[in-house]
């Protein structure tokens, strides 16, 4: 009788284990980059219609977390329908945008020259709702051009997080000086800040840059989804961005960073709130040499996205594939999704925007 429920016990404790791997991988999946799939990208910001990327393959690369730069065109145009919920509220009537982004010859050959994704003016996002979406093929379509695909996915929109952000006195440059000793020059130097939320787990990207103009301009006219995309424009003035994360920066409060290895880096910083949780995040941000001597107008722009945990989970490993699928003895690598019957993510985030136009402030 005691071997019995000896045996019984083992067996429920193995039964257990089984579930608990299951569900504890249930979102990451091994994923050759050779190979098609079917996937969806959705990234659902409070109060902005999101674009929605059908693709081929993972093949992608993120330039800004609105849209994507990717390797192939998207194989689903005219046949698609896409739904999408939120509690008495359903969205239809998805229309096909196609933009063209500037590629540059320093960029990868195979690139497309546009991007392709689906919107509904009517769908804004509002915090603290949760949305599902679902993707389909129409059944008017001819059935011997049907890969019978479904997709499926949920997500919540978290809280916008106010920001402050402060101009400190400027530091000599005394990297320069080190080449220039004759000529004294100065970095600016800003604090950013902001409160996590207390009692619950947080996600974060946040991007730094400056933009610039040769005449003096207005930040608030600036599309910065139009600047981080390079889309093409007709505006007679031209501006232009610098992603500080790589260049003419120093950057305290967010740990090591890997300056050596980034043409596959995140443009931002992906980053959760276990080292801080609840309490105040300060940033520091040196602007090396970024004024004097020129006749440019800027403005430093901070961007804090506060996202969700499948927006940290895709992008983080999505990083991590960047790195390394160009080399070809890498195994399949494991890759984050929240899309059932797919490949990819459907996300939320809310976004507060701050900027401070770049003047000197002397010590």
């Amino acid at each position: 009788m005691k071997n019995k429920m000896k045996s019984n016990h083992i067996h429920i404790l193995l039964f257990v284990l089984v579930l608990f791997l299951l569900f504890s991988c249930e979102n990451e999946y091994e994923v050759d980059m050779k190979k098609e799939h079917t996937v969806l990208h959705g990234l659902a910001f409070e109060g902005e219609s999101p674009k929605i990327i059908l693709a081929k393959t993972l093949e992608v690369f993120p330039d800004y977390p609105f849209n994507l730069q990717y390797y192939s065109q998207p194989f689903y145009t005219d046949n698609v329908e896409i739904i999408v919920t939120s509690e008495n509220e359903v969205y239809t009537d998805f229309e096909l945008h196609q933009i063209p982004i500037e590629i540059s010859e320093y960029d990868n050959n195979k690139l497309s020259e546009e991007i392709n994704y689906y919107s509904n003016d009517a769908f804004i996002p509002e915090a603290g709702k949760e949305y599902t979406i679902e993707v389909y093929e129409l059944e008017t379509y001819p059935t011997v051009k049907r890969s019978g695909f479904s997709l499926k996915s949920t997500t919540t929109i978290p809280e916008e997080l106010p920001i402050t952000l402060k101009q400190l006195p400027d530091k000599i440059n005394t990297e320069n000086l080190q080449y220039e000793p004759n000529d004294t020059s100065y970095n600016q130097v800003y604090n950013i800040a902001f409160d996590d939320p207390k009692d619950e787990e947080n996600f974060y990207y946040l991007t730094l840059s400056t933009v610039i103009c040769n005449s003096d301009f207005s930040i608030d006219t600036i599309d910065m989804d139009k600047l981080w995309n390079n889309y093409t424009t007709n505006s007679p003035d031209y501006y232009w961005l610098n992603n500080l994360k790589f260049y003419d920066s120093k950057i305290s409060g967010l740990g090591d960073i890997d300056y050596e290895n980034n043409i596959y880096e995140l443009q931002g910083f992906l980053f959760s709130d276990i080292d801080f949780g609840g309490q105040t995040k300060t940033i520091e941000v040196e602007i090396k040499n970024y004024l004097y001597g020129t006749e440019s107008f800027k403005f430093f722009v901070v961007e804090l996205f506060h996202v969700s945990e499948e927006y940290y989970n895709y992008y983080l490993t999505l990083h991590t594939q960047g790195k390394t699928q160009e080399d070809i003895f890498t195994e399949p690598t494991q890759i984050y999704s929240n899309i059932d019957g797919g490949l990819g993510v459907f996300a939320g985030a809310s976004l507060t925007t701050s900027n401070i136009k770049v003047i000197p402030m002397p010590e």
